[in-house]
C-alpha cells in the first residue's frame, strides 16, 4: 500500500507567535538544533523562518535578533501539505518548490512537519519494496527488437500487444516494471510472469502494490527511480484512460512528458498501450506527438529483427 506522509512527520512542531522577535526564534532553533520554526496562532500557520532567513534578512544586514519580529523576516506564503498525501507527492511538493521544510496541515491546523530529509527517508522505505527482479531467461530467441531510450505506443484493438511486447523484453533478460489497471494475479497467470514487479492501479485496499490512479507523480518519481537503479529496463504503463478518467487529459500528457525526457536519458523502454477507437481523436493525436514510434502491428518491429538476423547470417 502507499504510505502517506501522516506516518513520517514530526509531531511536535516548533512554533512562535507573530508577535515573537527574532532571538527567540533562534533560541528555539539552538536549544531543538533545528533548521526553522513555525510562526501560528491558535494552530493557524501563519508564516516559517528558516535559517536561510536568518542569514539573509538578519545576520547579512547587521541587524539586532532582539529588535527584529519574525514577521518582518518570515516567509508568509507557506507551501503545506495534507497528512494524507503520499509520500511521493510530499517529495514532488519539495522538489518542485525547492524547499527544504514542508508543514503538514489538516483542517486548516498544523499537525506536523517534514523536512527533505525525513521525506528522503519514508522514499526509501516506500520504494525499497519495488525491487528490480529477472525472470528466467528463456533460450530462444526475442521476437521483437527495442531502441534504447525509445516510448511505444501501442494501438490495441482485442489483442494484448503492449504485453505480448512487455513480455518478450523481459523474458530476454531486461529488467521489467508493470504498471497496470489490470488485476497482478492475472497479468502473472497470463503471462507466466514470476518475479517481475507489478503495480496495481487502483484505491482498493489489498495485499498487492498499488498507486492510486490519482497518483501521477507517483507514477512519475517511481519509473525515475526503478531507471536509476537498473538503467537498462523495460517500463509497461497500461491504463492511460483509466489515469485520465480519475485526474483530467492535460495532467496525465504531462505525465507522458515526464517519462518519455527520463526515457530519452537512459537507455531503457517504455511502452504505452491504449485502446485507439475509444478516445478522442484530438486527445490521441496529442498523445501520439509525444510518442517515438506508434505501432499498430507487432509485424512491423519483428521485420525489423528479420532483416538484422538476416543480415548477420550472410556468408561474406
Amino acid at each position: 500500500m502507499v504510505k502517506r506522509i501522516g506516518k513520517f512527520m514530526e509531531k511536535n512542531v516548533a512554533t512562535v507567535p507573530l508577535d515573537s522577535m527574532v532571538s527567540e526564534a533562534v533560541k528555539i532553533m539552538g536549544e531543538r538544533d533545528i533548521g526553522s520554526v513555525v510562526v501560528a496562532e491558535e494552530g493557524k500557520v501563519l508564516g516559517i523562518v528558516t535559517e536561510r532567513d536568518l542569514a539573509r534578512k538578519v545576520i547579512f544586514k547587521n541587524l539586532d535578533p532582539q529588535n527584529v519580529k519574525v514577521s518582518e523576516i518570515m516567509t508568509k506564503e507557506v507551501i503545506t501539505t495534507s497528512p494524507n498525501a503520499t509520500v511521493l507527492e510530499a517529495a514532488r511538493v519539495l522538489k518542485d518548490n525547492k524547499i527544504k521544510k514542508l508543514p503538514v496541515v489538516e483542517g486548516g491546523k498544523l499537525v506536523g512537519i517534514v523536512t527533505e530529509t525525513s521525506v528522503t527517508e519514508a522514499l526509501r522505505e516506500e520504494l525499497v519494496c519495488i525491487t528490480p527482479l529477472q525472470e528466467e531467461l528463456e533460450k530462444t530467441n526475442g521476437k521483437y527488437i527495442l531502441e534504447p531510450g525509445t516510448v511505444y505506443l501501442i494501438k490495441e484493438d482485442k489483442e494484448d500487444k503492449g504485453f505480448d511486447l512487455f513480455v518478450d523484453a523481459v523474458m530476454q533478460g531486461l529488467h521489467g516494471l508493470c504498471i497496470t489497471r489490470k488485476h497482478p494475479k492475472r497479468i502473472q497467470e497470463q503471462h507466466k510472469l514470476e518475479k517481475t514487479p507489478i503495480i496495481w492501479l487502483t484505491d482498493a485496499s489489498t495485499q498487492h502494490k498499488t498507486i492510486p490512479p490519482t497518483g501521477v507523480n507517483d507514477i512519475s518519481m517511481l519509473v525515475s527511480k526503478f531507471i536509476d537503479d537498473v538503467d537498462k529496463c523495460v517500463i509497461m504503463l497500461d491504463g492511460l484512460e483509466y489515469l485520465i478518467a480519475h485526474n483530467n487529459f492535460n495532467q496525465t500528457l504531462r505525465l507522458i512528458h515526464a517519462l518519455r525526457d527520463r526515457v530519452a536519458e537512459s537507455n531503457s523502454y517504455l511502452i504505452i498501450p491504449v485502446t485507439h477507437n475509444a478516445w478522442d481523436q484530438r486527445e490521441l493525436k496529442l498523445v501520439e506527438s509525444e510518442m517515438d514510434v506508434i505501432i499498430t502491428d507487432l509485424k512491423e518491429i519483428r521485420k525489423k529483427l528479420e532483416k538484422i538476423e538476416n543480415k548477420s547470417n550472410t556468408p561474406p
